[in-house]
């Protein structure tokens, strides 16, 4: 009985620890699928990943979004501050899933409400491109009245 309170306990130890890691995958330069729009992350320490959006013209690089991913104590959260939206306040998301898809919610933003980035997305019909590596990324954004879907692809 004892080895089967043992097992018992590896095994939900296992799946919670699962379901919110921390996503440092994203580290690395993303290029978004058919645009020159691209994303960078940098891991700065354990538990804090800080990124930005950007697009390159004539050789400059034009800042569209700062971004941080942190962990505090048991929460992680999603930070981003978009140029010319949201009077300039940085917006939070708090992750609630993480495993093969890490999910991102804030209900009380208007779009996106959440943000869901899926790693090595599945092969099905319908999609706007093929997968060529495993570096790919689906990520999806939803809101009580939109969504949309953008692939990225690490550099």
């Amino acid at each position: 009985m004892r080895n089967f309170n043992v097992l018992i306990f590896f095994l939900w130890t296992s799946v919670c620890m699962a379901q919110k890691t921390f996503p440092s995958f994203l580290v690395g330069t993303w290029k978004i699928e058919n645009k020159e729009s691209f994303e960078k992350w940098d891991l700065l320490n354990e538990t804090t990943l800080k990124g930005f959006s950007y697009t390159e013209k004539n050789g400059e690089i034009l800042v569209s979004e700062y971004l941080e991913i942190s962990k505090s104590g048991k929460k992680t959260k999603y930070f981003a501050t978009v140029k010319g939206q949201n009077m300039g306040k940085t917006i939070a998301f708090v992750l609630t899933k993480s495993d093969s898809v890490v999910v991102f919610e804030n209900s009380g933003h208007d779009f996106p409400q959440r943000l869901c980035i899926e790693k090595f997305p599945i092969m099905s019909s319908g999609l706007p491109f093929p997968i060529k590596t495993t570096r790919d990324l689906l990520i999806k954004c939803s809101g009580k009245r939109r969504h949309w879907l953008l692939w990225i692809r690490q550099l």
